[in-house]
Order: C-alpha cells, then structure tokens, then sequence
C-alpha cells in the first residue's frame, strides 16, 4: 500500500467528512431536513469536492483526458460505499439512537479503507 498517498487520501478525507457534517448539521437542525435525506445531499457534495482533491492533490499526475469518465467511477464507487454507510447511519441512529454526527463519524470510518483501495484501484489506476 502507498503510505504517502493513503496519507493524502485521508487528509483529503477528512475534509470530505467534515463538509458532509457541516451540510448535513445545517439541514437537518436549522432547515429541519429529516437527518438521512441532509446526510444523502451532504455525501453528494462531498463526494465532488474530495474528488476534485483527489485528483490534484492525492493522485495529481493523472491525465485529465478522461476526468469525467473517472468522476463518474468516482461516484458511482461511493454510491457502493454510501449504501453500507446509510444503513450503518440509520442503524445507529435510529435504532441505537446514537446522535446521528456521530454515526456519521463511525460509518466513514468502518468503510475508509474500502473507499481507497475502490479509488485507488478503478478511478486513479
């Protein structure tokens, strides 16, 4: 495993989640979102924005030729992971009843390495 770029990869990831907890905080407490519906808009704009870091900053060197094509296996990569994510968020939220930032945290957490060896090995190969 390339330790310099997990390293990037997480920094990357850790402003992924931290805009997926601003956005989904906003809806949910001041727009009164109900808290799966901010966390799914939230992932959505996260998921652009670690993508545009990671196309420069973790894996900067790759040809933009075929970005959109990659930003679409980006995507279409998180959608796999989000799906484990939102039953895991819905889990802990409402059956756990864990505050739903929290289970935020825990389920990027439990799919971090699944989301870089997907990145790694079908949108930056």
């Amino acid at each position: 495993m390339d330790m310099t770029r997990l390293i990037k990869f997480t920094g990357v990831g850790v402003l992924g989640l931290c805009v997926n907890l601003g956005v989904t905080y906003l809806l949910t407490e001041f727009l009164r979102v109900w808290y799966l519906i901010s966390f799914t808009i939230a992932a959505l704009i996260g998921w652009s924005l670690m993508f545009l870091a990671n196309s420069f900053f973790t894996f900067a060197g790759h040809s933009t030729e075929r970005y959109f094509r990659r930003y679409i296996t980006f995507v279409s990569g998180y959608v796999g992971v989000f799906a484990i994510n939102f039953v895991l968020v819905f889990l802990l939220t409402s059956i756990l009843h864990v505050y739903y930032v929290m289970s935020i945290v825990v389920a990027t957490a439990v799919t971090f390495l699944l989301s870089f060896s997907f990145v790694r090995r079908y949108v930056y190969h």
